[in-house]
């Protein structure tokens, strides 16, 4: 199997606004690091407040980005 490009590895072919693709970058690194005592385990968990202020964008704003973009790329976010 061939090994996907950075474009697609990333989901920048399905991504295309830079606000969009820099929460996947960010939140693709979280799941990368795991959670808890799971490293790479694919989840990212992590505080929405510090997440917002990391893009620069209002609390509610960045989870209804951060909501938008999980259908198109087969993911799923959950608020709690």
């Amino acid at each position: 199997m061939a090994a996907l490009r950075l474009k697609e590895r990333f989901e920048f072919d399905i991504l295309k606004a830079v606000e969009d693709r820099l929460a996947y970058a960010v939140v693709q690194s979280l799941a990368n690091n795991g959670h808890g005592d799971i490293g790479s385990c694919g989840v990212a968990e992590f505080d929405l407040i510090e997440i917002a202020e990391a893009l620069d964008t209002p609390p509610g704003e960045t989870l209804r980005r951060l909501k938008a973009l999980a259908a198109p790329i087969n993911a799923l976010c959950v608020d709690h």
